[in-house]
């Protein structure tokens, strides 16, 4: 399965999943993926596509060095599996 990190609709021309009720608090939510929560407005999720067999990682962080380090971390996590 492949690996294909988007970090925001900004990036990549596609948005991001639609938030879920009390995102921002620190948790993880398994509704979709896997989408671990850091805090306000900071948060990573992984999830498989529905059309392609690959999974797809998205991220939103506080500042674009705060995102490149979320996506590598998680992409490198999942990519050791």
């Amino acid at each position: 399965m492949a690996i294909i990190c988007l970090s925001n609709a900004c990036r990549r021309g596609e948005p991001p999943p639609k938030p879920k009720p009390k995102a921002d608090s620190p948790g993880a939510d398994l509704t979709d993926g896997v989408k671990v929560a850091f805090g306000p407005r900071e948060w990573v999720m992984v999830r498989p596509s529905g059309t392609e067999p690959i999974l797809r990682i998205y991220a939103e962080a506080r500042s674009s060095s705060r995102l490149d380090e979320l996506l590598s971390k998680y992409s490198d996590a999942v990519s050791s599996c």
